[in-house]
């Protein structure tokens, strides 16, 4: 009897060490996840500043020029077409979706 008593202990203490260290492996693979998820969270950050950063520069000089198109001034080229700016009035889509959509005569 006291020989089945310890059978039964040790293979309870057998399968609670194989639980445990599944928890120990699971809790590693999350951790490792997180940290993961964490550090791509910075990355989307900087990239995300860098874009508004990049956004209000090219505002600013769309301001500019339309300012100086008002006022009479004239940019140098070089300065108009280093904005990448397409006009609301025309669609900028590739002449393939334009014939789709029936607007084939925007293009």
């Amino acid at each position: 009897m006291l020989r089945e008593s310890n059978e039964r202990n040790f293979k309870l203490s057998s399968s609670n060490n194989e639980a445990n260290n599944h928890l120990i492996a699971l809790i590693k693979e999350l951790s490792s996840a997180n940290n993961k998820l964490k550090s791509e969270i910075s990355e989307y950050r900087e990239l995300l500043s860098e874009s508004r950063n990049e956004l209000s520069t090219l505002q600013n000089r769309v301001e500019d020029i339309e300012t100086a198109s008002t006022t009479g001034y004239a940019y140098p080229a070089s300065y108009a077409s280093s904005v990448a700016f397409a006009s609301p009035f025309k669609p900028n889509f590739p002449p393939h979706v334009l014939d789709e959509m029936g607007t084939g005569a925007w293009v």
